[in-house]
């Protein structure tokens, strides 16, 4: 296993943990958000809120799947065996 397999390995299952942290945390603080405005007795902030829904919390979700792509295309290097 040479040191570049294994410093690329480290760094795509970095950038992917990275990414699925913000995405999640993107869908979980707009999705929050959201639900403050749903709750409000204003019919303009409802009807925000469920564009927010459906808009701006999908992108955190599709934000956390592109992390998880990206951290199960890191292919771990292969062990080679020193003794044979």
């Amino acid at each position: 296993m040479s040191d570049n397999e294994q410093k690329s390995y480290r760094r795509r299952r970095g950038w992917g943990n990275g990414v699925m942290i913000t995405g999640a945390l993107w869908a979980t603080l707009t999705g929050l958000c959201n639900l403050a405005l749903l709750f409000d007795d204003d019919m303009y902030s409802k009807m925000f809120a469920q564009i927010g829904f459906i808009f701006v919390t999908s992108v955190g979700v599709l934000i956390f799947i592109i992390g998880a792509l990206i951290r199960t295309s890191a292919q771990k290097p292969k062990i080679e065996d020193e003794f044979e």
